[in-house]
């Protein structure tokens, strides 16, 4: 099991909850994960209601199931996959 290391992850939470809309859309291409950009100020708005932390899978699920709500489950699915590409630096 490796040690997760804990300024990443600072830095990991620091991007996420200052994230702009041209990063996330930037990301989304990067990943073959295109949403609109009113998708994206949307999760934006949904991802700045609370200090994220990246390794708090309750709150990931409720940001998941939120952006579904909110938006549609096919957005729902790529923030969750770009959510996921975050956790995968640590």
């Amino acid at each position: 099991m490796s040690m997760i290391n804990p300024v990443l992850q600072q830095m990991i939470n620091a991007k996420l909850n200052s994230i702009t809309k041209a990063e996330l859309m930037q990301l989304s291409q990067q990943y073959q994960l295109p949403i609109t950009e009113r998708q994206a100020e949307r999760i934006i708005q949904i991802l700045r209601a609370e200090p994220i932390d990246i390794l708090n899978e309750k709150q990931r699920e409720r940001i998941i199931n939120q952006i579904k709500t909110e938006i549609d489950q096919e957005t729902a699915k790529k923030a969750e996959q770009l959510l996921q590409q975050f956790q995968h630096m640590l």
